[in-house]
This record gives C-alpha cells, sequence and structure tokens, in this order.
C-alpha cells in the first residue's frame, strides 16, 4: 500500500501504519502480511516546529487467506479414467481455476475430466474471491494411471499332426499378472 500525504511543504513526516512499521519518507509504502483492519496515522511538522496529526482509522483491511479445498474421487483406474473433482461451493468465491496436470483444465467447481494418456498428473485449484483476492491449492492431489497392459506372445511349432505340442512365450508388456 503507497501513502501519500495532502501537503508536501512540510519539512518531516512520521507515519505509523498500525502494521508495527513505520516510515520517515514523503511517500512511503508498507506491507500487510496478516489479516486484519489498521489505521494510519500521519505526523507532519513544518520547518517552524508545529505539527499536526492525521489517523484515519480503519483505513486498511486484509482479507484472511481462503486456501481451496478439494477432493478427488476415481483416481487411479485404466484408461481412459473418468475423475471427479470437487470443492465446495463457496457464496464469497467469484472463480474457479482447475488444472488437471494434463494441459486442461476447467471453470466449474465441480467437474469431471477424462485422462486418455498414461502418467502422474499432479492436480490444482486455483480460486479468487470476490474482492478480487486469488489462492491456489497445489499440494498433493494426484491422478495416477498406470501404462496399459499390452498382450504379446509368440508360439511355436503351430502346425503339425496331433498330439501336436505346441509351446507359447509371454511377451506382454506392463501386465502383473497373467
Amino acid at each position: 500500500v503507497s501513502f501519500t500525504p495532502a501537503v508536501t511543504s512540510n519539512t518531516t513526516y512520521n507515519w505509523n501504519f498500525g502494521n508495527g512499521n513505520s516510515s520517515s519518507a514523503v511517500n512511503p509504502s508498507s506491507v500487510y502480511n496478516q489479516p486484519g483492519i489498521y489505521d494510519v496515522k500521519l505526523i507532519s511538522s513544518n520547518q517552524f516546529g508545529c505539527t499536526d496529526t492525521l489517523i484515519q482509522s480503519a483505513l486498511i483491511n486484509v482479507k484472511s487467506p481462503v486456501m481451496p479445498t478439494m477432493s478427488l474421487s476415481g483416481t487411479t483406474g485404466c484408461l481412459p479414467l473418468n475423475v471427479t473433482f470437487n470443492t465446495p461451493v463457496s457464496a464469497g468465491i467469484s472463480s474457479y481455476n482447475w488444472d488437471f496436470g494434463d494441459g486442461s483444465g476447467s471453470s466449474a467447481s465441480n467437474v469431471s475430466h477424462a485422462y486418455n494418456n498414461p502418467g502422474i498428473f499432479n492436480v490444482s485449484l486455483g480460486i479468487t474471491t470476490l474482492d478480487g483476492c486469488s489462492y491456489t491449492n497445489s499440494g498433493g492431489s494426484q491422478v495416477n494411471i498406470p501404462a496399459p497392459a499390452i498382450p504379446m506372445f509368440t508360439a511355436t511349432n503351430t502346425n503339425g499332426c496331433a498330439p501336436l505340442a505346441v509351446s507359447f512365450t509371454n511377451q506382454s508388456q506392463n501386465a502383473v499378472s497373467y
């Protein structure tokens, strides 16, 4: 937040921003890290030593952060995998921004998405509040789709008279059981 006094012919300034920070600059800035309502005080003195004080009560209003929460269902399985993404709908949210981790996303609060390729996909959800504040949750939600099993085999001695003994060699890829 930047501050500018109405009169700049004074020789000294003493700002108190209400957040534990102060300044003697003509046009200072201050960062407010904690939510709350803050008063700002300016004491100005001219070259004759005359001082005056201005306090603007409740001038700064820092909103509490809103961490988006999300739940995913059906996050592991075979292709194509349809996953459902949910977040509690709040009256204070103006927009949603899902990133499904595969190059696609959605602006709906609750949505389903089909994954068509194997991989591990990190999911994030961003929101914007009615106050214009933006927050993102990208912590730990994943969709895990293993590479599909590809059945393959070879056979030897496939043509002959009965009794015919045929040998098979399994060459399947990504399979865990046969």
